[in-house]
C-alpha cells in the first residue's frame, strides 16, 4: 500500500467542469488509485501556508512523502499566475508540497494564439516542482509542447482528458445518430455573447419538444436569466448527480457551450454536438474527433436534425504507457 496525494481541481471550485473531470479521473486510474491510501488537496486554494511545511506538521509529511502526487486535470498550467486568484493557487513560498509532482491530463491557458511557451515566471515556477522522472500526461498537443519546452523532449504524452479516456470505439457505437426528442444545453458566464447564444436558444425551442438548462458554473443562471423565451425551459439543479439523473433517463440530446458537460453526456451515451467558445473544445476536437461547431454557426439547426455518428479518437496505447510507469 502507497501514500498517494491527488491535487483536487475541484476543491473550491466555481465550475462543475472540475467535479465531472474529478470523477472521471478516478474512475479511469481506479487500477493505478485502488489499494492505496488517497488524500486530496486543494489546487484553487494554498495547499500549506509558508509557515506550516514543517516536519511537525502530519498533513505536511504526508505529502511531502507520498510515493505519487498526481495534478489533476483542467486548464491549470496557466500564463497568469502574477495575480492572486489564478486558477493554481501557488507561489515559490508555498509550492515545496508539489515537489515531483505529476500532470494528469492538464491543459493550458493564458497564452495568445500560436504561443507554444509560457513567460519566464510561470516557467520557473512550474519546472522548479514537476517531476523528471516521469512523463506527464497532457490534454492536447499545444500543452504537450509547454510542457516540454520547461523539461525537455519526451517529457510529456497526450493522453487526452481523463474524461475522454472512457469513450472507446465500443462505447461510441452505442450512442444513437438520429436527433432526440429532449435536449439539454448550456451555456458561459465568462464567455458571453447575448444575440448568439439567444439563436442558440430559438433554434432548440424550435427543434426539441422539452428543454432542459443546466448551469455549469456559478453566475450561469445569472447569464441564463437576461434570456427571453425562456418560461418553457426547464432547469436542472446545479449539481452533478442532478444532471447525471437526467442524462441516464434517455431520449436526450446535448447542445451546448460547455466542454465538460458535453464529454459527460457522451459518457453517458448521449448524442452530443458541442459548441466552441474557447481553446478547449478547439484543441481536444482537432484531435479527438469530438463532434463541435463554432458558436454562432448558422449551420447548427441542420447539424441537430441530421443524423451523425460519434466516433471520438482516444489513443488507448498511449493512455496504457502513460499508467504504465506507476506500476
Amino acid at each position: 500500500m502507497h501514500n498517494i496525494v491527488l491535487f483536487d481541481t475541484s476543491i473550491g471550485t466555481m465550475n462543475l467542469g472540475d467535479e465531472i473531470i474529478m470523477e472521471s479521473l478516478q474512475k479511469n486510474m481506479k487500477d493505478l488509485l485502488d489499494g492505496n491510501f488517497i488524500v486530496k488537496f486543494p489546487t484553487h486554494t494554498p495547499c500549506f501556508h509558508f509557515y506550516q511545511q514543517t516536519r511537525r506538521n502530519p498533513r505536511y509529511r504526508f505529502v511531502r512523502d507520498a510515493k505519487y502526487k498526481f495534478i489533476c486535470g483542467t486548464n491549470i498550467i496557466n500564463n497568469r499566475m502574477d495575480i492572486p486568484w489564478s486558477t493554481w493557487n501557488i507561489n515559490f513560498a508555498n509550492a515545496n508540497c508539489y515537489n515531483n509532482s505529476v500532470l494528469v491530463g492538464v491543459g493550458a491557458a493564458g497564452l495568445k494564439d500560436g504561443v507554444d511557451q509560457l513567460s519566464w515566471y510561470p516557467k520557473k515556477l512550474f519546472s522548479s516542482f514537476l517531476s523528471r522522472s516521469y512523463k506527464h500526461s497532457v490534454r492536447d498537443e499545444r500543452t504537450k509542447r509547454i510542457v516540454e519546452s520547461m523539461l525537455g523532449e519526451g517529457s510529456a504524452i497526450n493522453t487526452g482528458c481523463p474524461t475522454v479516456w472512457g469513450l472507446t470505439r465500443q462505447h461510441c457505437r452505442e450512442i444513437k445518430e438520429n436527433k432526440a426528442d429532449q435536449v439539454v444545453f448550456t451555456l458561459t458566464d465568462y464567455s458571453k455573447k447575448p444575440d448568439t447564444d439567444q439563436e442558440l436558444i430559438d433554434t432548440l425551442l424550435r427543434n426539441y419538444k422539452k428543454v432542459f438548462y443546466w448551469p455549469q458554473g456559478t453566475q450561469d443562471i445569472s447569464y441564463f436569466s437576461k434570456m427571453n423565451h425562456t418560461d418553457e425551459i426547464t432547469i436542472i439543479s446545479p449539481s452533478i448527480r442532478s444532471y447525471s439523473e437526467l442524462l441516464s433517463q434517455g431520449n436526450i440530446d446535448y447542445v451546448g457551450t460547455r466542454l465538460h458537460a458535453g464529454i459527460y453526456a457522451m459518457q453517458h451515451k448521449i448524442r452530443t454536438i458541442i459548441i466552441i467558445v474557447d481553446n478547449r473544445a478547439a484543441d481536444m476536437a482537432a484531435i479527438y474527433n469530438i463532434n463541435t461547431i463554432v458558436r454562432g454557426d448558422k449551420n447548427l439547426e441542420s447539424m441537430i436534425r441530421t443524423p451523425f455518428p460519434t466516433n471520438v479518437l482516444i489513443d488507448e496505447e498511449r493512455i496504457e504507457t502513460w499508467k504504465s510507469q506507476f506500476r
